[in-house]
């Protein structure tokens, strides 16, 4: 990891294979998948990335709550979008536990969303 970098590479990648993704409509429930196993991989790499920027300020950060409250309090997310954080964060923890097709459609219907939120959050870090 390069000085100062706190894992962004990293996360810039991730954020490009979503862009990928998300640049061709949805036509199977495979194309679906992707999306979410992308958008899973998005978000782990913004917690661990977040957690990274916090380490160097001597704050340890142990989990993706903690990671975004974090954010928050250092204004790398805007308050209007608090909301917007913690179901994404409801939605990463019932991808990885459960499969529901209405669920999953409903998930990778608000990806797009989350995609701008880690676009906008990464150029803050």
């Amino acid at each position: 990891m390069k000085k100062n970098d706190f894992g962004k590479e990293n996360f810039a990648r991730a954020l490009k294979k979503l862009e990928q993704f998300l640049a061709e409509p949805i036509r199977s429930e495979r194309e679906q998948a992707g999306i979410i196993q992308a958008f899973e991989f998005c978000f782990e790499t913004t917690w661990k990335t977040l957690q990274k920027r916090a380490h160097a300020e001597k704050l340890a950060i142990a989990s993706p709550k903690k990671a975004f409250e974090f954010a928050l309090q250092a204004g790398f997310i805007n308050p209007s979008e608090e909301g917007l954080w913690v179901q994404m964060l409801e939605d990463r923890n019932l991808t990885t536990h459960t499969y529901e097709e209405t669920l999953a459609k409903a998930i990778a219907d608000r990806v797009p969303m989350y995609f701008k939120l880690m676009s906008d959050l990464i150029g803050k870090i």
